[in-house]
């Protein structure tokens, strides 16, 4: 055919899918006659073994048809070197059958013809997730049907040029498959360096003077923990109203609420005594210790949740000192050690009154602080940049793509 989606080199042409290859769909037998499967039987895919999957080739999922499944199903055995191609929840999955397989009805696959190789072909249609989406029917949940999927354009290199055109995006693409997953470890490592770093400031492998300890009774001046359980309903929550701190709301020395745990300002002043002050630390008391922010003042007047205590430092106590501390690895597995409970761990106010809190002076406290917050810096700089660097491997993959099947690579 003459007309295509851009201009191609004078040796290939358009050719639409259903041109190029037999389309198969699926199907599933009765999920409730459990001899309708056998996971020794005949492979069988279904868009949820996709998920995530970045191989070329599949030979099977999770579950397996019995001859008598796939005589229920209406779905057919494709032979290797099939193009699975998931049409609908979501569009757009696609590899290649490793092995004889078949496929639910989230299919549509391409038996293609002996012009055509397959690793082009599923280049191709990853390249052209939103082409196929827009070829797609419906409101609920968009689906291609077979017979728009048989309209979707290809195109057709000679043999030899598909095959040339597909090692070179092996290569590519492989190089930035690595690059990928090695910046994928970055958040791992930067949460590791944060760790280290409010460590080390607080237990120096060696250091020119003897470090002091004091409880932590002894250098704060209240102690609370948040309300019962039976003082807060499920009824009590409403949307947009005074945020409740619980545990899930404290990362990373930061408070971020959600807008549906908040209750009216009736509510909350019915538990005053529960609401946050500025320089008060909240900390998580149940599931992962260690969890804990200072209280800042666009955080004043909300309210510590059931799951949460609340202390207030001495006036020579710099909170962030102090935060920095509890959140310390070390400090975290004291905590962890001495938490009750089985199902979840659970801190009480007589562990944590009995912690023993390395003591500073104001100035030193002042000191480890800085310090701590210019190495987060640097720290999170180097995350975000590993970010954009991942978007940018992103972007750089789908121009290849594009450049590819231009006659362009």
């Amino acid at each position: 055919m003459s007309e295509g989606r851009w201009p191609l080199p004078t040796s290939w042409k358009w050719k639409k899918a259903g041109e190029i290859a037999q389309i198969v769909g699926g199907g599933t037998p009765t999920a409730n006659d459990a001899s309708n499967f056998d996971d020794s039987g005949i492979p069988w895919i279904t868009p949820a073994d996709l998920t995530g999957y970045r191989e070329a080739y599949i030979g099977s999922g999770r579950r397996g048809l019995s001859k008598q499944g796939l005589a229920a199903s209406g779905a057919r055995v494709m032979p290797a070197g099939t193009v699975l191609f998931s049409s609908r929840a979501p569009i757009g999955y696609c590899a290649i059958a490793d092995n004889p397989i078949s496929t639910n009805q989230g299919f549509k696959s391409l038996v293609l013809r002996k012009e055509l190789v397959p690793e082009f072909v599923r280049y191709y249609l990853l390249a052209s997730k939103e082409y196929a989406e827009g070829l797609a029917s419906g409101t609920t949940f968009r689906e291609l049907s077979g017979s728009r999927f048989a309209e979707l354009l290809v195109p057709v290199p000679p043999l030899a040029e598909q095959r040339r055109i597909v090692a070179r995006l092996d290569a590519l693409l492989g190089r930035l498959r690595r690059a990928r997953e090695e910046l994928a470890r970055v958040s791992g490592l930067v949460e590791r360096q944060r760790q280290a770093t409010v460590n080390s400031a607080f237990f120096p492998s060696s250091e020119s003077h003897q470090i002091r300890f004091s409880k932590l009774s002894h250098v704060i001046t209240s102690i609370r923990t948040g309300p019962f359980g039976s003082s807060l309903h499920k009824s009590d929550y409403i949307e947009g109203g005074i945020p409740v701190i619980n545990p899930m709301h404290i990362n990373n020395g930061r408070i971020m609420p959600t807008s549906t745990m908040a209750i009216s300002e009736k509510k909350a002043r019915e538990l005053s005594e529960f609401k946050l002050k500025t320089g008060e630390i909240i900390i998580a008391r149940r599931g992962a210790m260690g969890r804990c922010a200072v209280v800042q003042e666009q955080h004043q007047g909300w309210l510590c949740g059931t799951g949460s205590m609340v202390i207030t430092p001495r006036s020579e106590i710099n909170p962030a000192y102090l935060q920095f501390f509890l959140s310390s690895p070390t400090v975290v597995q004291v905590l962890e050690e001495a938490a009750v409970g089985s199902t979840m761990i659970n801190l009480n106010q007589p562990i944590l009154l009995n912690l023993d809190i390395r003591l500073a002076t104001p100035d030193e406290q002042k000191d480890i602080v800085r310090r701590i917050e210019a190495a987060f810096a640097r720290i999170e700089r180097a995350g975000a940049e590993a970010m954009r660097a991942a978007a940018l491997v992103e972007r750089l993959e789908q121009a290849t793509l594009a450049r590819a099947f231009r006659g362009a690579l």
